[in-house]
């Protein structure tokens, strides 16, 4: 019974860590709006998603990106990869070019758009390091735990959408 009790405590405490740190997290997010700002500064439409800057930092990466590289790398579909680009065409942070044989298109960054995906890079690298010391704490046991708690939460989140 008493484990139980250990159990039940403990799932309560992670619980409430839970909502902590997604409480403290809105709120790093809101500071770093300037950050995300000076991303989003001169673009024509103040907004752009994830998956837009995802397209743009892979474009950086992978010069000559096409719609099958892109929707293979951000596993989308090609339908999915030439929407994203049609805004970011419109936006005027790429620009394409058709292959010789007119079919497919190879995606290019302007200089509007190499600005906004480098300081896409930078914030993320930045937030990669950040979660790269708190890892670094943890043993290869806490670690296969946190990936299996990671795992389950997202498949759960993953199915709430379905």
């Amino acid at each position: 019974m008493n484990n139980m009790d250990d159990h039940g405590k403990l799932t309560t405490e992670i619980l409430q860590e839970l909502q902590n740190l997604f409480s403290i997290k809105e709120q790093v997010r809101n500071r770093q709006a300037g950050s995300i700002s000076k991303i989003k500064n001169g673009l024509d439409e103040n907004n752009i998603s994830l998956r837009q800057l995802e397209i743009l930092s892979l474009i950086n990466r992978e010069p000559n990106s096409t719609n099958t590289l892109l929707s293979q790398l951000l596993n989308i579909s090609k339908p999915a990869v030439s929407r994203l680009t049609s805004k970011l065409v419109e936006q005027r942070l790429i620009e394409f070019n058709y292959f010789e044989n007119n079919k497919s298109k190879i995606y290019q960054l302007t200089n509007k758009g190499k600005t906004v995906a480098e300081t896409h890079d930078v914030l993320h690298k930045q937030a990669t390091s950040d979660y790269e010391k708190i890892l670094s704490t943890f043993s290869d046991t806490e670690l296969q735990v946190i990936k299996l708690f990671i795992q389950r939460l997202s498949d759960h989140l993953q199915n709430s959408l379905n």
